[in-house]
């Protein structure tokens, strides 16, 4: 049911306000393949040891979720968004400050993940509640706001770092992602603000005027209080007392019963469904940024050019994520059936990628990869808040992040193995997009049953009304 605030004005320019938010505290994140190359040639480490940033920074981001999520019982959206921009901007200055690899690592993983994650979990519980038939266009404009920043500030960031150094370009990340706090002050949550005018009705309502005197002088008696002749027993006789024993319970069985029934969700195969496909996302939305620069740079081309690989990238990513709400929304097809095509457009990509050698051949195949990340990008919160409820939405998004942060810590020796072991980023792309082809065939499956499964419904439906039409006289 639509509520009042739901795609308004307002909704819009909160998607605006939130695409904002999401484009200043992901711009490490957008350009990892950048700032990869140069966290190696800085420190002298390896691939698998420079990879750890990154993916320590989503891990903490996701398990972080949980922590908002009953932060969220206590604290609005608003003070969680600008807590998180305050520590993205802090983990920043800290890194430029404390110059060491190992100080650097923590510092992006766990103090810039904490604030990532803090704005994650608010941007996708304030979206989902102002929209509700456009939600996954308002979803495609909240995460075009990081893909903006891919289309320039990569190469803009290798020549900053070539002209300043690491340590103080860590410093202008800092200051540019205080931009963030602007945005911050918009999400305040409509639950919160009707709640706030329910209290401040039932406020009025207690501070009414008391009747006077007069009026409760005029009030009409009470009537008499009600007694129940007590029953004779049918043998004459008076009715053996029963004893009556009581059963104290301090509720602790209830508490835990309760406590056990909010994760219920679990136990749906479809939670299960958008688990699996978030670990794919998760896996393919990191490792392509932090590798593609270092794959093309392979191939013999410059730096700068391999720079490029993320602008196309961003290309088709964008593309896909406004693409996407117009052809949700409008219901032209199921989300399964959606998920299933968007998941064979993403395992092609990954196929066809590292099979280019030349640079005007890898161009299409990063935007076709692009772009099909790009759709599924708006789709995991929509699914939450579709299948699962909206008011579920901050435990089953926090477990969910989770679930996909405990996954990711696998990403730096998956990265490890296939290029310093195998010595072959091939393998791995081949491996993400066989992952991928699985996710399309199981969400194929899912479509497949779910409209068999309708379609003796939609017959008897048609069968009755058909009916209906034709002979009036029994209605």
């Amino acid at each position: 049911m639509e509520k009042s605030y739901q795609d308004t004005p307002r909704s819009w320019a909160i998607a605006v306000a939130c695409a904002w938010n999401f484009f200043w505290l992901t711009i490490v994140n957008r350009s990892a393949g950048v700032m990869f190359i140069c966290y190696q040639q800085e420190f002298g480490i390896n691939r698998q040891e420079a990879s750890w940033a990154f993916s320590l920074m989503d891990t903490v981001s996701s398990f972080s979720v949980i922590f908002c999520s009953i932060l969220y019982r206590y604290v609005d959206t608003r003070p969680i968004s600008a807590m998180g921009v305050l520590l993205v901007a802090m983990g920043y200055f800290f890194c430029c400050l404390i110059y060491d690899v190992i100080m650097v690592t923590i510092v992006l993983g766990v103090i810039v993940g904490l604030g990532q994650g803090m704005m994650y979990f608010s941007n996708a519980i304030i979206i989902n509640q102002y929209f509700l038939k456009n939600r996954v266009s308002g979803n495609g404009i909240y995460f075009a706001g990081g893909t903006l920043g891919s289309f320039f500030v990569p190469p803009v960031l290798f020549k900053v770092v070539q002209w300043c150094g690491l340590r103080y370009t860590f410093l202008i990340l800092g200051a540019l992602a205080l931009n963030g706090w602007a945005a911050s002050i918009l999400l305040k949550s409509p639950l919160k603000m009707m709640k706030e005018r329910q209290k401040t009705k039932e406020k009025a309502l207690e501070n009414a005027r008391p009747p006077t005197p007069e009026e409760i002088k005029n009030m009409p008696p009470p009537p008499p209080p009600y007694e129940e002749n007590p029953q004779k027993s049918p043998l004459g006789k008076a009715a053996p007392e029963e004893n009556t024993y009581v059963i104290e319970s301090n509720g602790t069985v209830e508490k835990l019963y309760s406590f056990a029934a909010q994760f219920d969700f679990l136990l749906k195969p479809i939670y299960a469904m958008i688990v699996l496909s978030g670990i794919g996302f998760s896996f393919s939305f990191v490792i392509y940024p932090v590798t593609a620069v270092d794959f093309v740079s392979e191939k013999g081309y410059s730096s700068n050019t391999a720079a490029l690989i993320l602008t196309t990238f961003s290309i088709g990513d964008i593309s896909g994520r406004l693409l996407i709400g117009s052809i949700s929304d409008r219901r032209y097809m199921g989300r399964d059936t959606m998920m299933a095509a968007i998941y064979f457009v993403w395992s092609l990509g990954w196929f066809i990628f590292p099979l280019c050698n030349k640079f005007e051949h890898l161009v299409p195949a990063s935007v076709l990869l692009g772009f099909g990340i790009g759709c599924g990008t708006p789709l995991y919160t929509v699914l939450l808040a579709d299948y699962l409820g909206i008011e579920k939405m901050p435990l089953t998004f926090g477990v969910y992040r989770m679930l996909l942060g405990t996954a990711s810590l696998a990403r730096p020796f998956c990265i490890g193995f296939f290029r310093d072991t195998m010595k072959s980023y091939k393998a791995m792309y081949f491996t993400l997009g066989s992952y991928t082809f699985l996710i399309a065939c199981m969400w194929l499956i899912t479509a497949t049953i779910t409209r068999v499964r309708s379609r003796p419904s939609e017959v008897r439906l048609t069968t009755h009304s058909g009916s209906g039409r034709s002979d009036p006289a029994r209605w």
